[in-house]
């Protein structure tokens, strides 16, 4: 497992100890999965596929029912509520809680990242995270790729991650906003060291079925066939 990238010996044991007091995480049940799909519109094959990586799970926090997006190294964590409604957080609301003691650098997905996995799609945020998985299904290719999440623009990949992904394939699913392309050419420069090539996949221009603009990797799976048809690029999101 890769080292703690938290180097001081006080925060790594503080951080520690709160991620000693997770929650549980239990696999999704049919139910649970119906209503994520129902909130993100993120087909169940794509979810079920997100499972057997270990990367989809459910938990009770902050009292609510909740998907949480993590991997099996459980440095990260990020829950958002299975009801679609966002937490109450310091006197407002949040649509995502990442957990106490959660390492923000670390790309969630990467403890899944295979020898077979020639070909990393990493994206921001867990509903992009889920709708690779999605497009992995939809493009046949779970036995040679996966999918990864940082889940903030803010953060810049760990070293340790890195290496996880030398030698292979990068697709950068980039947010439409001046975070989300900063974010972008930022992970792209620490990736470009070590993998065999990085590119990005961007959604400016793009339009939704109710006709408000793609942001993301989650609203492009909302485009109408006819968008979908004109946007080549959209037929290979797995590089």
């Amino acid at each position: 497992m890769p080292t703690q990238a938290i180097k001081d010996p006080q925060k790594a044991a503080k951080a520690a100890e709160q991620r000693s007091q997770w929650p549980a995480f239990e696999v999704p049940t049919a139910s649970d999965l119906e209503a994520i799909r129902r909130i993100r519109g993120i087909g169940v094959e794509g979810l079920k596929l997100a499972v057997d990586r270990g990367i989809l799970r459910v938990a009770e926090w902050k009292e609510h029912p909740s998907w949480i997006v993590t991997d099996s190294t459980r440095q990260c964590a990020q829950a958002r509520r299975l009801d679609g409604e966002p937490f109450p957080f310091r006197g407002g609301l949040k649509k995502a809680l990442t957990l106490d003691g959660s390492n923000a650098r670390w790309p969630v997905g990467a403890g899944a990242i295979e020898p077979a996995h020639g070909s990393i799609l990493l994206c921001e945020g867990g509903p992009d995270l889920l709708a690779g998985f999605l497009c992995l299904w939809a493009e046949g290719r779970a036995g040679s790729a996966t999918v990864g999440s940082m889940l903030g623009a803010s953060a810049s990949i760990d070293p340790d991650a890195l290496e996880l992904f030398r030698g292979r394939r990068v697709r950068i699913a980039e947010h439409d906003d001046e975070p989300g392309r900063k974010a972008g050419k930022r992970w792209a420069d620490s990736l470009a060291g070590v993998t065999s090539k990085v590119i990005a996949i961007r959604f400016h221009g793009l339009i939704q079925a109710d006709g408000q603009p793609v942001k993301d990797l989650n609203d492009a799976l909302r485009i109408d066939a006819d968008v979908f048809e004109e946007n080549r690029e959209l037929w290979g999101v797995i590089p």
